[in-house]
């Protein structure tokens, strides 16, 4: 009986909302040491590689992204339609399949993001600690000082690998995996960012994009008897 009411004086420890900020966000001082750690490396090429990193993963760019997307989708068929390659089915069921998970995942992540950073309003760490004390070097507005969590550019950047992940080799994989932890490391190395934020962005933008792709290529096997 005893183990039973200890494990419950646990659980409503765990539960209570102070002690789930600090399992989950805080990491017991985790958050904040891995943040500074990062932080606190700066240099004058090293800064400004890691604003054009982090500038590869603002949503604004999604239109672009997008078109680029339709026009390679386009091209490639056209290639192989005309090199008589085969599998031309396949290709285009693929693509029509990447473009209409980004129509779908984009603002499903996007929608849920902007949720939860008005839903929490947690502090981005220029805002919680002393200016001399946090290098920062993307500057915001004042509303933007409590939209920390979750990272934007993190959700973005995992929309993009998780929806272009079905057409892309494997070295584009890893090359993609290896563009998202770079994206990750410079939100916090522009002092904007928190890596649970970051974490918390992977987590949302994979997650919603494949939530969109399994409804999609169900959809598609269903209505079209295609298998891609």
């Amino acid at each position: 009986m005893s183990d039973r009411r200890d494990l419950n004086k646990v659980y409503d420890e765990f539960a209570s909302v102070g002690s789930l900020k600090e399992n989950l966000y805080d990491w017991h001082g985790a958050n904040e040491w891995i943040f500074f750690k990062i932080n606190g490396i700066h240099g004058e090429l090293y800064d400004h590689t890691m604003q054009l990193i982090s500038d590869f993963a603002k949503h604004e760019n999604f239109k672009y992204y997008f078109m680029i997307a339709v026009l390679y989708a386009v091209a490639s068929t056209l290639i192989k339609k005309i090199t008589g390659r085969g599998g031309i089915k396949n290709h285009i069921c693929k693509w029509f399949g990447v473009l209409l998970v980004l129509m779908v995942g984009y603002p499903a992540a996007g929608l849920t993001t902007k949720y939860l950073k008005t839903e929490f309003a947690f502090e981005r760490p220029y805002q919680k600690f002393d200016s001399k004390d946090v290098v920062w070097l993307e500057k915001h507005d004042a509303r933007k000082a409590t939209e920390s969590f979750p990272s934007g550019h993190a959700t973005f950047i995992m929309i993009l690998l998780v929806a272009f992940w079905p057409v892309l080799s494997d070295n584009m994989r890893w090359l993609g995996m290896l563009a998202a932890m770079a994206v990750g490391w410079s939100r916090m190395a522009l002092g904007v960012h928190f890596p649970a934020d970051v974490v918390a962005g992977f987590i949302i933008g994979a997650t919603m994009t494949w939530l969109s792709r399994q409804l999609i290529y169900g959809a598609l096997a269903k209505l079209l008897k295609i298998h891609c």
